[in-house]
């Protein structure tokens, strides 16, 4: 966080007599946001199998308060996602992040590119801050194990079950068939 406190002092420097230059000053802090390439890779990034432990929701809370910040650009969160993915021709478009964002519920996008990408994004952002995991993070640890949050099976996933059970998805984004008469 210190470094943020630095750049936010340096471009209040960029302040001079009431005319504000906030192109320079503005880009150095949104790249410096932006950067996390000082993070090592995460296990399994290079292959594209990121064990994910974020619900779709939390990813979307967290695009949107980065993308609320003065100076952010899609077009710039887009570039600094992209660099996070491995060289397997898969890329997040402004379409890609726009479908994710528009989705809802726990697990609404879990098989989108955007939402993988972020969450590579966001963690290492996490580890470069040096920040701990959140309880919730450990909780969906504990909830998903170490393939972590479903990223192949999407919406339209369909399922067999018994008369008397229906399927009910928890806070984690797990689908779990329960007796259909608890919801009578």
């Amino acid at each position: 966080m210190s470094w943020i406190k630095e750049l936010f002092a340096q471009y209040l420097l960029q302040f001079e007599g009431g005319v504000l230059s906030t192109t320079a000053a503005a880009s150095k802090v949104i790249d410096k946001l932006l950067d996390v390439s000082s993070v090592d890779p995460l296990p399994g990034e290079a292959q594209g199998t990121v064990a994910v432990y974020d619900t779709c929701n939390e990813i979307r809370k967290k695009i949107r308060a980065l993308l609320a910040k003065e100076g952010m650009t899609q077009a710039a969160f887009i570039r600094a996602l992209n660099k996070n993915l491995s060289e397997d021709g898969q890329n997040v478009s402004p379409a890609n992040l726009r479908y994710f964002m528009g989705c809802k519920d726990v697990r609404g996008g879990n098989t989108n590119i955007a939402f993988y990408a972020a969450y590579i994004f966001f963690e290492k952002r996490r580890i470069q801050d040096g920040k701990p995991k959140s309880k919730f993070r450990e909780e969906m640890e504990k909830a998903w194990g170490s393939k972590g949050f479903d990223t192949e099976h999407g919406g339209n996933q369909q399922y067999t079950y018994f008369a008397s059970e229906r399927p009910v998805i928890d806070k984690y984004g797990k689908i779990d068939f329960v007796d259909a008469r608890a919801f009578r």
